[in-house]
């Protein structure tokens, strides 16, 4: 990667919660900035003020990370792509957006779903599990995959390993059907 062909945004430090070492994380665009911005923008790695990588995936995030040590880092690593202000940084053909559990009356700011509806599609808030190689993950996703035609709420299981590996060892589709009961926030 020429780091003179990416542009990087001052103040968009994100991962800041994990262990990079001399690393950082940096949203940006490579080549011309575009309207609206989420359209070319990335996610990159830097290092003394350059360019090293851009982050596709929890593999390529996985390479930079020295260490996770708690239930948070653990966490922080696995939305790191999945939240509202990054899910868009990636190429894929499978959208993915936490999901978070609320009162019923509470205002949009994150994906989010109704504890009472969760609790009716047996939807648990996010679980972390401490092993002696790293951490479990059981979570709830909002997806929208290229090859459907309406979104799906699934319940993933993950482990984040204590040297930053990453593997989904589980991916259960919750509803195909019912996702009117997802909230997103909308912005003006």
């Amino acid at each position: 990667m020429q780091p003179e062909a990416v542009t990087l945004f001052e103040g968009d430090f994100l991962g800041q919660a994990l262990d990079l070492g001399n690393f950082y994380l940096q949203k940006g665009c490579e080549g011309e900035i575009i309207e609206p911005i989420e359209a070319c923008e990335k996610l990159y790695v830097v290092a003394d003020g350059k360019v090293v990588a851009v982050i596709n995936d929890y593999s390529n995030l996985s390479a930079y990370v020295e260490k996770v040590d708690s239930a948070a880092q653990a966490e922080s690593f696995v939305r790191l792509l999945t939240s509202l202000e990054t899910f868009h940084l990636f190429d894929r053909d499978r959208i993915e957006i936490d999901c978070r559990f609320v009162d019923r009356d509470q205002e949009p700011i994150y994906a989010q779903i109704a504890r009472d509806d969760a609790d009716r599609l047996g939807l648990h808030p996010v679980g972390i599990i401490q092993s002696d190689t790293g951490y479990q993950i059981k979570r709830c996703l909002y997806v929208w995959a290229s090859r459907s035609d309406h979104p799906q709420l699934h319940e993933v299981t993950e482990i984040v390993g204590s040297g930053g590996s990453y593997t989904r060892i589980a991916d259960r589709l919750v509803t195909d059907e019912d996702t009117r009961i997802i909230t997103l926030p909308v912005y003006e």
